[in-house]
């Protein structure tokens, strides 16, 4: 236990206690015996509660009391069940006196608790009379122990404890041993050298904000010590204010640091502040607050009254971990310190652990030190403290203790990491620590939502609002804020909508939380069971992909469980065993279920007996509908629906679930419709998906009494909606709460649908005012109500119509003040743009608008974007404008957008495109129209000026011109116009020539002219014949795309490769079906990485026929032809007609990666003998001509990887195979023309970790030396039938951990393979192909078979394989059982599976698949545990 649960503990009595006085009590009016007990149970508690104060001291030294504490944690949550018991069964037997007609006036005056007397409500009472007695009989058990114990009642203020007492700090610094903060240290001496950050009262207050251990105080002791801050104030105090905050105290200490001799024993608050005034009075002062925890604003109003005397440019650093106390005295944001780099974090840690600055001189502590830092998550503090507790000590096992530890596992008296973060959870109000501790549910690292955490605490009772009008989400909200403006919770720094805790504060909510939280930790054995308290309550775990029964054996005894939460840190989809959701709807007072992400596809019926439960989570589940016995979870709040995507019904009737608050059913499109008694869900706040039923079923009247709505709401099947009335009833214009509505008909159209009734409908649903975000679908109407049309809608962000073919003009938006985003597609019956879409104005319309998207609008003719007089603006804000598929617009754009920063045009076959003038557009994608001119272009009639004026965009993409046939007149045009383009894409010009008219001679003529361009992409442009060499001589080109340009050659023109300028990285060329070669004489002399992809000619990467004798002479090394690139890695694919790569030349010399695919007439690799000594990876596959990689290696090759597959005619390897001393995989598959390998070549190759050998089936043997791969992790072996034995020295190789074999192979009794001598092996495929005698597996003891260690078992091809023997249950870690083509399989031992089993999949095996079938066949049983049954590639 914690030693400050008590604090918890005693907020929980206290809501014990009201709960007694408010909702139980009167429960029981007329039963005197329970009134009495419950009574009882009051009046100890409140004696009990007023001892905790004292128990809690004395915790700390007395084991008796601590277990005491233990024991009435435990009744607490005990008697909290049972008052819940009461409450819901109060509410049950009121929901069914109210379902039921009154029968007696006279019955009518009693209160329903009192008239039902059925049997269920007789067992219930009995039940809970046997409960009571046992908790009045633990009550007066605790009550004598303490009285025992000798636990005294505190009627004053609480001692302060000693864990609580931080050390002062000082202004001294030792800052040789800083580390990582001189970025900081200069921002903030630059805001305090600064005299422009004057505030209203002279002076400026500077707020350095972070979490406790991060090193505020260090930096302001760095800027205190500057000497340029001495040199620039007159007068500079430090104080350490700490959590006793004090204006007398802080006054006199700021006083007695400026003047000793001015302070007087006798002195008030006035006498020092006039004192401390005049002091101050016309002075420059430097004043540092560190470690200031108060945050009354009055309290700091009155310090600050003196330092207004002070000269201007007086300065106040104040530091602390509560952003409110930076909010109340800061005069400029807070500058809020960040965690250090794990380098400066490992620099700290080595200085105080090692006194060095690295582990050169204690290498076998390297990796344990950097283990640590890790631990420390870039906090200085714990750098600081753990490198402390290692000082002087040497030896492995003492680090590796620090290394293994939590923090609150450290010694005390050296650890200061725990001390200085708990202050922060010690000045935490009792409610947020009982928040804050269930928070050590999380792991570290996972990033949470807000509204994720809020409404688990509200399932557990941890919410309680300040007054009645506050809603439990709101309090929840103001916790939140609170415990994130104390730093206990930071901002993702990958997504702003997630937080997430630091590592240490996730260390010191655990140790808050103590025993009766438990966070199961993912380890590589994900389903080893792992021990827990018997007092635990809440249990959270990181999702496996299998999550089996093994796993979750302690939850069958944990009675008390509140919480089942699973944590899932990425989106996949997992598998969880049925029997595991049949044990935990057996435990009763579950209050958080959540089943996220699993794939199950029904929830039992039981689930209606978990009457403790508020929060239900089955998102991303496959369950198809709802069991109707939900509607028995009278207690329940959320409900979680999100993402299931198959689910069509939720359970038929919902009408007694009063207390539900959120029902998240977004993107369940397969909802069919509502629940009977939606309506009388008045606590309903979210209710994302509201589906409208035919004939009456669910309809939009249910929606009148959900007032409470907030958020966002979609209503669908709008369709089905044939009383106006009943939209008019849905009041959506009173749901002030709701911010985003989408509504949405169907799009199927056809006779049943009436026009001019769903314009009324659309007409009566008429939102509130408050909405920001607003949809509409499908809609049928031929025009919008008028409160689209009349600008209503103040409080628009974003408005989408999509799909509203019917409508012949678009509403009146323009003079919506904040409408940022307009989306409007499939609007097919809208042929004009104009007035009715802007309004009228005197200044400015659409004066927020960012994103404009037209799509889709096939009969749109005129876009009318003038008329409205020089003095009105439009569209001022504008970002991107949209127009695609509007194939009739022949209209011109809006004029004067000088905030365009991107432009896209797709589909408008007949649109005139004068680009906008702007200066920030930045991004350009034109394809599909009629013509495109630049505002200033020079030549506006010319259909071939694409561009006649300098581009100041990053991006120029134009796409589908079936008239273009050069973009410029000549490349010097070329280059000036492109000086600040960052990416140039052409796409589908099939007339294209070439990017340039004419091409210079004179490369002088390009020097001097900057560019930025990175990227050229060129794609079915049939015409190319060539590129510019101005573009590629270009120093900042990077990338070359080109795709579908049949017409070229030689991709690369010659007088480009003579360049010095030339910066070419990378070239990829697909589908040019007349090129033959890449480029004449050289590639670019910095090519690093080539692509090329089905070009049927390609014979060769240069045409070195083209080359004269002299520039053919080798380097001096002769390793390659000293016209080659530093190109690095090469990938071929799909190139019929290659017969070589350099057809007189070897490989570059630095190639590192060659990838070879589909080269049929490809019969060498180099015309050298060698492959480069700087190759690593070669991959050859589908090269029939190929015979060989290369007669031999160089002595020091640095090859890892060879994977040859599906070369007919590969028959050797180099003879010096041996030599690869790096190798590290090597596969040879599908060639069946290779017999054998070099003896020697395993000599040498220790670091061999795979060997992969198939269908090869001429090998008659594997290599010698197997024994010698000490490395060798994965074996595979299958489809080589004249191989006649395995060696067998392959037994010692310990780290085996995967073997694939043909079972004919081995010609032995299964025992007699000695496979269980492999230790390390979990995964085991034995191929049966040609095996046909082999009926059952295994045929002996399995335990003589196969290791200890194997976890997943494939059994494939044993045609003659019957059944599978008893002896497989003593694999007691297989966790996967796959069956491949085994047609005769029909038989399973009937004593069961091993218990480890998480998976099994069958597959071509119909006589057993026909006994595994769900819930029919009759192995069924054996496996309805599994998380995962798959027969024939369908779960089960």
């Amino acid at each position: 236990m914690s030693i400050v649960g008590e604090m918890i503990l005693n907020v929980t009595i206290e809501l014990l206690l009201k709960k007694l006085a408010s909702e139980v009590l009167p429960f029981f009016g007329r039963q005197e015996q329970i009134r009495t007990d419950l009574l009882e149970w009051e009046r100890k508690l409140s004696k009990i509660q007023e001892v905790l104060d004292d128990a809690e001291e004395k915790q700390l030294t007395k084991d008796r009391v601590k277990n005491w504490l233990g024991n009435l944690k435990n009744l607490a949550y005990d008697v909290e069940d049972i008052l819940d018991e009461f409450a819901t069964e109060s509410l049950k037997r009121n929901l069914q006196h109210q379902s039921q007609p009154s029968t007696s006036k006279f019955q009518n005056l009693f209160p329903s608790c009192c008239t039902n007397f059925s049997p269920q409500s007789v067992k219930f009472d009995y039940k809970m009379r046997s409960q009571i007695d046992e908790i009045t009989r633990r009550l007066h058990s605790i009550e004598a122990e303490k009285n025992l114990l000798g636990l005294n009642e505190y009627s004053g203020e609480r001692k302060s404890r000693k864990t609580r007492e931080m050390p002062p700090t000082t202004s001294l610094v030792n800052e040789d041993k800083v580390h990582g903060r001189e970025k900081e240290k200069k921002q903030i001496l630059e805001m305090l050298l600064k005299d422009d950050l004057i505030a209203d009262d002279g002076f400026s207050v500077i707020p350095i904000i972070a979490m406790g251990g991060m090193g505020k105080t260090t930096l302001a002791q760095l800027v205190y010590n500057d000497k340029t801050v001495e040199s620039h104030f007159d007068l500079k105090v430090w104080v350490c204010v700490s959590e006793d905050f004090d204006v007398f105290k802080v006054t006199k200490t700021i006083l007695h640091s400026i003047d000793d001799k001015a302070v007087k024993d006798n002195d008030d608050l006035n006498r020092l502040q006039e004192k401390l005034r005049s002091k101050l009075l016309q002075k420059k002062f430097f004043l540092v607050l560190d470690d200031m925890w108060n945050e009354d604003r009055n309290d700091w109003q009155l310090l600050s009254l003196p330092f207004g005397a002070g000269a201007s440019g007086s300065k106040i650093v104040v530091t602390t971990r509560i952003k409110d106390v930076a909010s109340n005295v800061g005069t400029v944001p807070p500058y809020e310190l960040n965690t250090l780099s794990n380098d400066d974090c490992l620099l700290v840690f080595t200085q105080h652990s090692l006194g060095t600055r690295d582990f050169s001189m204690h290498q076998q502590l390297k990796a344990i030190g950097e283990n640590i830092v890790k631990k420390c998550n870039g906090l200085p503090l714990a750098a600081k403290t753990l490198g402390g507790i290692l000082y002087r000590k040497y030896n492995r096992s003492d680090w590796q203790k620090v290394e293994d530890s939590k923090i609150w596992e450290l010694p005390e008296e050296k650890c200061g990491i725990l001390k200085a973060l708990a202050v922060s959870y010690y000045y935490l109000p009792a409610h947020l620590k009982r928040c804050f501790a269930y928070c050590s549910l999380f792991p570290k690292d996972y990033e949470f939502r807000k509204e994720e955490i809020i409404l688990l605490w509200m399932a557990e009772g941890l919410l309680h609002p300040d007054s009645n009008k506050q809603k439990m989400e709101e309090s929840g909200y103001d916790y939140f804020q609170e415990l994130q403006s104390r730093s206990f919770f930071q901002q993702s720094s990958m997504d702003a909508s997630r937080f997430v805790m630091h590592d240490l504060i996730n260390d010191l909510a655990e140790w808050a939380a103590g025993e009766i939280y438990r966070r199961m930790e993912d380890t590589l054995e994900t389903n080893k069971q792992q021990e827990l308290s018997k007092n635990f309550r809440h249990l959270s775990y990181i999702v496996g992909f299998y999550d089996g029964i093994k796993r979750f054996e302690a939850i069958a005894n944990a009675e008390h469980l509140r919480t089942f939460l699973p944590v899932r840190q990425g989106y996949y989809s997992g598998y969880f065993s049925s029997s595991i959701v049949d044990k935990l709807l057996q435990l009763q007072h579950l209050r958080v279920l959540s089943l996220h992400g699993y794939r199950i596809s029904e929830i039992p019926n039981s689930v209606g007996n978990l009457k403790h439960l508020r929060h239900l989570n089955l998102s991303r589940t496959r369950i198809v509908t709802l069991p109707d016995s939900i509607n028995e979870l009278y207690n329940l709040h959320t409900l979680l629906l999100e993402d299931c995507s198959k689910l069509k019904q939720l359970c038929a009737d919902m009408g007694n679930l009063k207390k539900l608050r959120h029902v998240n059913n977004s993107n369940v499109n397969s909802l069919e419709k509502m629940p009977k008694g939606i309506g009388r869900l008045t606590c309903l706040q979210t209710l994302c998906h509201f589906v409208v039923g035919q004939n009456n079923e669910s309809g939009l009247t249910e929606l009148k009494s959900l007032k409470n709505l907030r958020g966002k709401l979609k209503i669908s099947m709008l369709e089905n909606v044939t009383n106006v009335g009943d939209a008019k009833r849905a009041e959506l214009n009173g749901k002030r709460g709701l911010n985003e509505l989408f509504l949405e008909w169907s799009s199927r159209r056809g006779n049943l649908r009436e026009p001019t009734t769903e314009i009324d409908v659309l007409d009566m649903l008429r939102p509130t005012e408050n909405l920001q975000e607003l949809t509409i679908k499908n809609y049928g109407g031929a025009d919008f109500p008028i409160w689209l049309r009349n600008s209503t809608l103040r409080n628009l962000v974003s408005l989408r119509f999509e799909g509203c073919n019917i409508c012949t003009s678009l509403p009146t938006v323009g003079q919506l003040p904040f409408l940022k985003h307009l989306f409007i597609v499939g609007l097919a019956g809208v042929k004009s743009v104009g007035p009715e879409f802007y309004g009228s104005s005197d200044e400015v319309l659409f004066p927020s608008l960012e994103t404009l998207y037209f799509e889709d609008m096939q009969e749109w003719k005129d876009w009318i974007c003038d008329g409205f007089g020089e003095e009105v603006e439009v569209f001022p804000q504008l970002k991107v404008l949209s127009l695609q598929g509007c194939s009739n617009l022949v209209g011109k754009l809006p004029e004067r957008l000088r905030s365009l920063e991107k432009l896209v045009i797709s589909r408008c076959e007949q649109l005139l495109v004068l680009i906008p003038s702007s200066s920030s557009l930045c991004e350009l994608a034109i394809g599909g129209c009629r013509k495109v001119l630049w505002r200033n272009a020079i030549d506006p009639s010319s259909s071939q000026s694409l561009v006649s004026s300098n581009i100041s965009e990053n991006v120029l993409a134009v796409n589908s011109n079936n008239h273009l046939t050069y973009l410029w007149r000549d490349g010097t045009v070329l280059l000036q116009d492109i000086s600040s383009l960052q990416t140039l894409q052409i796409e589908n010009c099939p007339k294209l020539l070439s990017l340039v008219a004419e091409e210079e001679k004179d490369d002088q003529q390009h020097q001097g002219l900057q560019s930025k361009l990175h990227s050229l992409k060129l794609r079915y442009c049939q015409s190319l014949v060539k590129l510019p060499h101005a573009l590629l001589s270009l120093s900042s080109l990077k990338e070359v795309t080109l795709a579908n340009c049949d017409s070229l050659e030689y991709s690369l023109p010659e007088a480009s490769m003579h360049n010095t300028t030339v910066s070419l990285e990378r070239l990829s060329i697909e589908r040019c079906n007349s090129l033959r070669y890449v480029a004449k004489v050289r590639l670019p002399p910095r090519l690093k990485r080539m692509k090329i992809k089905n070009c049927e000619n390609l014979r060769s990467l240069i045409d070195e026929d083209q080359v004269s004798v002299m520039e053919l002479e080798e380097d001096v090394n002769g390793s390659c032809s000293r016209y080659t690139s530093v190109l690095e890695k090469l990938n071929i694919h799909g190139c019929p007609s290659l017969t070589s790569l350099f057809s007189k030349s070897g490989l570059p010399s630095t190639l590192q990666k060659v990838k070879v695919f589909k080269c049929s007439k490809l019969a060498l690799l180099s015309s050298r003998e060698k492959l480069p000594k700087a190759l690593q990876k070669l991959y050859l596959y589908k090269c029939s001509k190929l015979e060989s990689i290369a007669e031999e290696l160089d002595d020091n090759t640095s090859l890892e990887t060879i994977s040859v597959a599906m070369c007919e005619n590969f028959r050797f390897l180099p003879n010096n195979l041996h030599k690869a001393r790096q190798l590290r995989q090597f596969c040879l598959a599908e060639c069946p023309n290779f017999a054998s390998f070099t003896e020697e070549w395993l000599q040498a190759c220790t670091k061999l970790s795979l060997l992969s050998i198939f269908n090869c089936q001429k090998l008659k043997a594997l290599p010698r030396g197997m024994h010698k791969l000490t490395s060798l992790r994965d074996l595979y072996i299958q489809g080589c039938p004249s191989i006649e034995s395995f060696p067998e020295d392959i037994n010692c190789i310990d780290l085996l951990a995967s073997l694939s074999i043909d079972y004919k192979i081995i010609n032995k009794p299964l025992c007699e393979w000695r496979l269980h001598r492999f230790t390390s092996l979990t995964v085991l495929t034995l191929n049966g192909s040609e095996c046909l005698d082999l009926v059952s597996f295994p045929q002996e003891d399995i335990e003589m078979a196969f290791p200890d260690s194997l976890k997943r078992l494939d059994l494939c091809h044993f045609e003659k394989l019957e059944r599978l023997s008893s002896s497989i249950e003593n694999l007691i870690k297989l966790e996967s059982l796959h069956f491949a083509h085994c047609p005769n399989l029909k038989y399973f031992p009937e004593t069961g599976l091993p218990p480890s089993l998480l998976t099994l999949e069958i597959e071509d095996c119909p006589l057993i698949k026909s006994k595994l079938k769900k819930d029919e066949g009759h192995y069924w049983p054996l496996i309805v545990h599994l998380p995962c049954v798959c027969l024939d590639d369908e779960d089960q």
